[in-house]
């Protein structure tokens, strides 16, 4: 049975930069760096980094991303410091919960969000999705 996320790997150009991203925008702590990678944190988050010249050349039109949780306070902040440092957005909010959608060094899509499971479900309770089913009883949906 999985029991959680273990780590997120992303590949990278710039060890650096992807370093210097993660840590001054998103506040995560770096752990180790080596030549080719490195391995940051931020709560119960590993992230490694990996060099790889292979990497997104412009981001993926898709929907696919990572979101991360933070409180009401720090998507304040971190929207000021995305602004300040012109850092790409790639898409708008227009779900439950403050939402910042940005794009890292590498056109990795991501999310930050304040809210979670149990915020969204009570949401779209009140504002369902088109053909939406719900698989839990109701005595389950409060998670």
């Amino acid at each position: 049975m999985i029991t959680g996320i273990n780590h997120i790997t992303f590949a990278t150009i710039n060890i650096t930069r992807s370093i210097e991203f993660y840590c001054n925008i998103l506040k995560f702590k770096l752990i180790v760096k080596w030549k080719n990678g490195a391995y940051l944190s931020a709560k119960d988050i590993w992230l490694c980094l990996s060099c790889n010249t292979n990497t997104k050349t412009q981001a993926l039109e898709e929907y696919t991303h990572i979101a991360f949780s933070v409180d009401s306070q720090s998507i304040k902040d971190i929207r000021e410091t995305v602004v300040k440092e012109n850092i790409p957005q790639w898409k708008e909010n227009t779900s439950e919960g403050a939402s910042l959608y940005i794009l890292d060094p590498n056109y990795n899509k991501l999310e930050i969000h304040c809210g979670n499971l149990k915020t969204r479900l009570k949401y779209i309770m009140q504002q369902p999705y088109e053909e939406m089913e719900i698989y839990l009883p109701d005595d389950q949906m409060e998670l």
